[in-house]
C-alpha cells in the first residue's frame, strides 16, 4: 500500500532542492587600464568545465599608442571548458627612436650625441677607442685634447711653446734671458726671452756693424752703432792705403783688397783704386745644410748669412699616417684621418699607425 504524504512535506522538500541550486559568482572583471609602452598578455583564462554558465575570457590590455588589445575567449557551455582568452595588445608605436641630435647619451654613442656612429667626440667626452674622438681616446676613456702640441691652441714663438702631455694641452716658456738662435749680426742687439715669453731685444756693444771697409772703427754705444774714420794714411791692406775719405785707395783689381768673398759679399775695385764691398741682396736664398728642420739660410744683405725659419722646409718622416709640417720653425707631424688609406689593405687608425683593414 501507499504513503500518503502531507503536501506541507512536499512543499519543504521542493523548497530544499531550489535553495541548493544557487546560480554560479560572475568572474571578476578584469582591469582594462592602459600600461605606458608595454604589452599586455593575452585574456583570461576559460571559463571552468561542469558549471551551469562559463564567463568570457578578458581582453587583452591596450598599450599606449595603438589600437585596444585582443578580445577575450568565448564562454563555454554547460559542462565544457570555454575557450583560451585572446592576445593583448601591441606595444606602442610612439616609442622615442635614438638620434644623434636628441641631447641625449644613448645607442652606442660614448658621450652625449658623439662617439660610435654619431662621428667623433670633442675634449672630455667618455670613449672607447681613439674612433670616437676628434684627437684619441685616452686610458681613462675620456677624449684627449690633442696628440701633439700643434693640435692646441695658444702662442707659439721662440720663447713659448704649447704642449700636449697624456691629452691635455698646456704651455712652457723657456727661461728669462736664453738667447735665441736668430740673430742679427752686427746691429748691436741680442735676442733672447723675456719673463713673459715673448722675444724681447736687449743691448749687446759686442755685437759690431762690420761695414767691411777697414779705414773706419765699427764701434756700438749702448746698443746704437755707428762707424768713424780711422787716421788718413793708415795701411788697410797690402800697398793700400785709407784716405781723407775713409776710403782704401791704391788696388789695382779686386784681389787687392783686404778682406775675402763669400755667398753674401764680393770685394771691389775701381778704376780709380778704390777698394769697395758689394752685398747680395737681402733674403738671397742659400743651399741650406740641414734639409728638413724647418730653417734656411740666406744673406741679410750687408754682406752677412743668417738663419730664418722656413716653413716650407718639410720634416718628411716617410709615415704615410702623419703629416709633415713646420710651425713657427719647429718640425711637427700629426696623425692623419683614421681610415685613410696607407696601402693595400691597410689604414691608418688615427694616432699614426698603419694597420690592417679589417673591414675589408
Amino acid at each position: 500500500m501507499r504513503r500518503a504524504f502531507p503536501a506541507f512535506v512536499l512543499t519543504a522538500a521542493l523548497i530544499s532542492v531550489v535553495a541548493c541550486v544557487r546560480p554560479l559568482p560572475s568572474a571578476p572583471e578584469e582591469d582594462f587600464d592602459a600600461a605606458p609602452h608595454v604589452a599586455d598578455g593575452g585574456g583570461s583564462t576559460a571559463g571552468a568545465s561542469g558549471q551551469a554558465t562559463n564567463a568570457s575570457g578578458g581582453g587583452g590590455h591596450a598599450a599606449a599608442g595603438v589600437a585596444a588589445g585582443g578580445t577575450g575567449g568565448t564562454a563555454g557551455t554547460v559542462g565544457t571548458v570555454g575557450s583560451t582568452g585572446g592576445t593583448g595588445g601591441v606595444v606602442g608605436s610612439d616609442a622615442a627612436v635614438p638620434t644623434c641630435s636628441d641631447g641625449i647619451k644613448n645607442s652606442d654613442e660614448t658621450g652625449v650625441d658623439c662617439g660610435g656612429h654619431c662621428g667623433k667626440c670633442a675634449a672630455g667626452n667618455g670613449c672607447l677607442v681613439d674612433g670616437d674622438c676628434q684627437f684619441a681616446c685616452r686610458p681613462d676613456k675620456t677624449c684627449g685634447a690633442c696628440i701633439v702640441a700643434a693640435d692646441c691652441p695658444g702662442i707659439e714663438s721662440e720663447c713659448q711653446h704649447r704642449t700636449c702631455t697624456n691629452g691635455v694641452c698646456g704651455s712652457i716658456r723657456e727661461a728669462w734671458g736664453t738667447v735665441l738662435a736668430m740673430q742679427t749680426t752686427g746691429d748691436c742687439k741680442r735676442r733672447q726671452c723675456a719673463p713673459d715669453g715673448t722675444v724681447a731685444a736687449f743691448n749687446d756693444d759686442s755685437d759690431v756693424p762690420d761695414d767691411r771697409n777697414p779705414c773706419t772703427y765699427d764701434i756700438c754705444t749702448t746698443g746704437t752703432p755707428s762707424h768713424t774714420m780711422v787716421p788718413a794714411g793708415s795701411n788697410c791692406g797690402g800697398a793700400n792705403t785709407c784716405d781723407a775719405n775713409a776710403r782704401c785707395v791704391g788696388c789695382v783689381v779686386a784681389a787687392d783688397c783686404p778682406g775675402t768673398d763669400t755667398r753674401c759679399r764680393t770685394r771691389t775695385c775701381t778704376a780709380g783704386g778704390v777698394c769697395g764691398v758689394s752685398f747680395t741682396a737681402a733674403s738671397t736664398g742659400l743651399v741650406d745644410p740641414t734639409a728638413g728642420d724647418c730653417k734656411a739660410l740666406e744673406c741679410n744683405g750687408v754682406g752677412y748669412e743668417q738663419v730664418v725659419n722656413d716653413n716650407t722646409d718639410l720634416p718628411v718622416d716617410g709615415n704615410p699616417c702623419s703629416t709633415d709640417e713646420c710651425s713657427a720653425g719647429t718640425p711637427l707631424h700629426r696623425p692623419v684621418a683614421s681610415g685613410t688609406s696607407c696601402g693595400a689593405n691597410l689604414i691608418c687608425d688615427g694616432a699614426s699607425r698603419c694597420v690592417e683593414d679589417v673591414a675589408r
